[in-house]
């Protein structure tokens, strides 16, 4: 994992402080090492912040140029079957000074172009300058999970992994976009998945998409990956169904335990993070690598003693049936006004929730000596993990159900989900100097609706879901546009903060389309759980305990018990706005 970003104006050369301020703005995502090439005649810079995750030598450093001279490539994320690569590419002649998965990206992109992006099982976001076509390629992996941000401007074009990379440079003026932000505090998980951010100008790649850029053409943007392609009704019987993929997420995991630094786990107390903690110590024992000086071995939670949040004492559990070892990570009540609008100040948007109890799982880690995190996203949107998507479907299932049993069903499943118990909260031991910030809301926005169904992108191709049926229409969304590219972020910001890279089996592409091709009652059935065939491909490698859970908790900082940060009605999204004003460094 690292930081990736960069510059090409069209009339002047790069700024040599803007190059700096790249290096220290991202310097948290890569503290290994900070490197650029500048180009075109000083005009160009791509610049390139390391974390050193495979290959730790310095040949491995970025930007990598190829042998030939002409392409230049930044890399963000992990090329997971490199090594299956690298041996289809010595076959038709290439050859390799690095043990890296970069030069395999680079060098497949030289052997297939655009293609080689269908053969990467990974996680990306990368840019190729190319010095005899004179342009730039910049391309998202199929899902999002790695971040990219760009300018669109007439004098320049600039990309980089975060938008906090763009706060101080000389090129752009960073201004709030009303209509965006607008949208953001009346939805804060409206903007991410559909590239757009609230300030102007500034845009995300969106995910599956390639960006092309030189100073003739512009910007012109593509699809290269639609998800709805790649989905084949599954045919099998739910027996096979379930070997099939037990078979692909142990794949998964093995694919994702490649590194050259320390992983562990971040472990809740929920089916998902559980299955990949204990399919890896199923694997370690496979490989004969039980060994209690294994980092594989060691599991990380977030504990909030005292509140519903908390799943430590169930993780716990888990890590001691498979003889692991588990830390906790609690949060730091001290200055917690600060260290919220830290978290804040980390994410650079508006969100639902802080990343805070995040932030401090992946600092236990890092302090810990680890390097890389196996987490289990993404399964909760893949199988219908969430109490809002069953509430939905249970209302459209009485309106359109054709199937008498759907509702009944879907019945069952809601009273199973049992809320957790809310009555006890943090002590309201902070002080609050937010007032102010509603009124500021109402006087600078007018307008009281936003329609944000109807956005129009500037870039990229929004899916469409019309042709879905409502069983599968909500579980698309969450997944391509609304819960899990916000998660994505937050996420990636959390752990990029200690410089800890995540890595997540469920979004295995191969994994995704399967779990997609599966008809909805493999997923719930008549026994009124989710996740279903989850739990049944578990079964005998997680604890029986965890597989009858059904409570959907997470790692959740339980701002609302924090009386006094959010006091006189202020919403954590108005929290939010007020930081990023008070910390911008130009007029918002």
């Amino acid at each position: 994992m690292c930081g990736i970003a960069g510059v090409w104006h069209k009339n002047k050369e790069v700024n040599d402080k803007d190059i700096a301020y790249f290096k220290k703005a991202l310097f948290h995502r890569g503290p290994d090492a900070q490197l650029h090439q500048l180009f075109d005649e000083n005009k160009g810079a791509v610049v390139h912040t390391r974390l050193s995750i495979i290959d730790l030598t310095n040949e491995a450093n970025q930007p990598l140029v190829s042998d030939c001279g002409r392409y230049s490539m930044v890399f963000n994320g992990e090329i997971f079957n490199y090594l299956e690569l690298k041996k289809e590419l010595e076959v038709v002649g290439q050859t390799f000074r690095t043990n890296s998965d970069t030069e395999v990206l680079l060098k497949a992109y030289i052997t297939w172009g655009q293609d080689c992006l269908h053969k990467l099982n990974g996680m990306w976001a990368f840019c190729i300058w190319d010095a005899k076509e004179r342009n730039m390629f910049l391309s998202r992996d199929r899902y999002g999970i790695k971040p990219l941000y760009f300018i669109d401007s007439h004098n320049y074009f600039a990309f980089a992994s975060e938008s906090l990379a763009f706060n101080e440079v000389s090129f752009y003026d960073k201004r709030l976009n009303d209509t965006n932000l607008q949208i953001a505090l009346k939805d804060a998980d409206k903007l991410e998945g559909l590239g757009l951010t609230i300030y102007e100008q500034m845009y995300q790649l969106m995910p599956g998409h390639v960006l092309k850029y030189n100073h003739c053409t512009g910007i012109v943007v593509k699809r290269w990956y639609n998800l709805f392609e790649k989905i084949k009704p599954y045919k099998g019987s739910y027996g096979n169904a379930i070997a099939d993929f037990k078979a692909l997420f142990f794949d998964a995991c093995k694919l994702r335990l490649r590194s050259d630094v320390p992983t562990a786990t971040a472990l809740s107390g929920g089916v998902d993070s559980s299955a990949v903690y204990c399919t890896i110590q199923e694997i370690l024992k496979e490989q004969g690598k039980v060994d209690e000086h294994n980092s594989l071995r060691q599991a990380y939670t977030a504990s909030f003693k005292g509140m519903p949040q908390d799943e430590s004492d169930i993780a716990a559990a888990t890590v001691k049936e498979k003889g692991g070892v588990h830390f906790l990570s609690s949060d730091n009540l001290e200055n917690i006004t600060e260290q919220l609008e830290r978290s804040v100040l980390a994410l650079d948007t508006i969100s639902t929730g802080s990343i805070l109890s995040l932030q401090n799982v992946y600092g236990a880690m890092k302090k810990g000596g680890i390097t890389v995190s196996m987490d289990g996203h993404g399964a909760d949107e893949l199988m219908y993990g969430y109490r809002h998507q069953i509430s939905e479907l249970f209302f459209s299932s009485l309106q359109k159900a054709h199937v008498k049993s759907t509702p009944q069903l879907l019945g069952k499943v809601l009273g199973g989900m049992k809320a957790p118990n809310n009555e006890n909260h943090y002590q309201t031991i902070v002080e609050t100097k937010f007032n102010g910030v509603k009124n500021w809301v109402r006087n600078h926005f007018k307008s009281e609706k936003v329609l944000t169904d109807q956005i129009q992108l500037k870039y990229g191709e929004r899916y469409q879901f019309n042709h879905l049926s409502y069983l599968e229409k909500d579980l698309y969304q969450d997944f391509l546009e609304y819960t899990l590219p916000n998660i994505f972020r937050n996420f990636d910001r959390a752990s990029m903060t200690h410089a800890v890279e995540i890595r997540m089996p469920f979004m295995d592409y191969r994994i995704v389309e399967f779990l997609f091709s599966l008809p909805f009652h493999y997923k719930i059935t008549e026994q009124g759980k989710t996740k279903q065939i989850l739990r049944d491909a578990m079964y005998g490698i997680v604890p029986k305990a965890i597989l009858k859970r059904t409570v959907k908790i997470g790692v959740n900082t339980p701002v609302n018990s924090l009386s006094k940060v959010l006091q006189n009605s202020q919403s954590w999204e108005e929290f939010c706005l007020l930081q990023i004003k008070n910390n911008s460094t130009h007029d918002c």
